[in-house]
């Protein structure tokens, strides 16, 4: 029994990959910050999921805004001008899907934290310039889409009810893991890789 009993508690629920995967921001906000995670016995929908993957580009935008009026470094520039380009493409590709399911964005406490999260963000990248700046928004992209990846991968695609939506979250994760690649490089050719 106690066995069994060790084995349910070591496997980590929806709420608890939410929790443990939602790090993204991390890079410019010290001390680490919080993601708040769904209440334990929560199921996401998928109008919550609407609402998370909507927040989440939402946020990749603003913070390409941010690095396209920053930055000067050419490597930057393009990649802060693909990462507008894909994720604005990612919320019309969205908008078409919860229009053709007839639902509307829910959002959820992973919503609202990724929407604080973005303000701090915002805030500390405003804070820099130069090369200071380059590195830590590349050092962010870099925490935003492993967190993505890893919330895509662990709780989005596997409570994914309806087909479109399914279809539209694995082809977010395939730009969102090349972002990630992107964004490695770009790093490593700052030297902070």
């Amino acid at each position: 029994m106690l066995q069994l009993h060790l084995r349910r508690a070591s496997r980590p629920t929806l709420p608890c990959l939410i929790l443990l995967t939602a790090g993204w921001f991390g890079a410019c906000a010290s001390p680490r910050t919080e993601t708040g995670a769904q209440p334990a016995g929560t199921v996401l929908t998928d109008a919550n999921i609407a609402s998370i993957a909507s927040t989440a580009n939402t946020g990749e935008i603003q913070t390409a805004n941010l690095a396209l009026a920053e930055t000067s470094n050419p490597a930057v520039r393009r990649f802060a001008q693909q990462m507008l380009s894909d994720h604005t493409e990612a919320n019309r590709r969205l908008a078409a899907v919860v229009g053709n399911l007839d639902i509307q964005p829910a959002p959820t406490p992973t919503t609202r934290q990724l929407e604080t999260n973005t303000g701090r963000a915002m805030e500390s990248l405003q804070a820099r310039s130069g090369t200071d700046f380059d590195r830590m928004y590349i050092a962010n992209q870099i925490e935003q889409h492993r967190w993505l990846l890893q919330t895509l991968d662990g709780a989005l695609i596997p409570s994914a009810r309806h087909r479109r939506m399914e279809d539209y979250l694995r082809w977010l994760r395939a730009t969102v893991a090349s972002h990630l690649s992107q964004a490695q490089q770009v790093q490593q050719s700052l030297g902070g890789g």
